[in-house]
């Protein structure tokens, strides 16, 4: 929807990056994921292992930045896919924001830099989120020249919060990790762990 390391690497002054090559916008672009995600409950633990298509569809002039439709198809189980929900993307000169649900969240800002920061939830009701680039450049599998997008990890011997994605040029997002959880002693895990793996992408 959504930090394995600290913010602790050097970053040279010129790996800076306009960025918006780690967000290609084009109507009718599919990017398809596989999504592990385990659901901690208060008296059950749920495991999912499902696919996500999502399509870029048509666009409308916003106030100085353009939207986009994102439909969202989702399979269980190797099942066809049906559409799941209808979000949005809309493109800034200065940022990128997904509209999850309604919510909006702020994915990339720009220029891509290592000093840059901030705020996921800036345009929505949500607590401060404070977001970074981190990896400037590295490979990540088969992807070169990737980022990451990380937030503050938050630890502590009853809540741990993990997250961050890996953005590539000409790709988008290609990876995703989201650990909340939290565990009172003597009391059983509640909170969620997903992670999202891209499969395909077609433009």
């Amino acid at each position: 929807m959504f930090c394995l390391s600290c913010k602790t690497e050097e970053i040279s002054p010129e790996a800076v990056w306009q960025g918006k090559e780690y967000y290609p916008i084009s109507k009718a672009s599919e990017w398809e994921y596989e999504v592990f995600e385990i659901k901690y409950k208060t008296l059950e633990i749920d495991t999912l292992e499902y696919k996500v298509k999502e399509i870029l569809g048509e666009s409308y002039d916003k106030d100085g930045s353009i939207e986009y439709n994102l439909y969202r198809y989702k399979s269980i189980e190797g099942s066809a896919y049906v559409l799941d929900s209808l979000w949005a993307v809309r493109v800034f000169n200065d940022k990128i924001i997904r509209i999850e649900n309604n919510i909006w969240k702020q994915v990339l800002s720009f220029p891509i830099s290592g000093s840059v920061e901030w705020d996921k939830n800036a345009h929505a009701t949500s607590n401060w989120d404070k977001t970074y680039y981190t990896h400037l450049g590295e490979d990540y599998q088969e992807y070169t020249n990737t980022v990451r997008v990380a937030h503050d990890i938050s630890r502590n011997v009853i809540d741990q919060d993990e997250r961050y994605s890996i953005y590539a040029p000409n790709i988008g997002l290609v990876y995703q990790y989201c650990n909340v959880t939290s565990q009172q002693p003597n009391q059983p895990k509640v909170g969620s762990f997903v992670t999202q793996k891209l499969i395909r992408y077609e433009k």
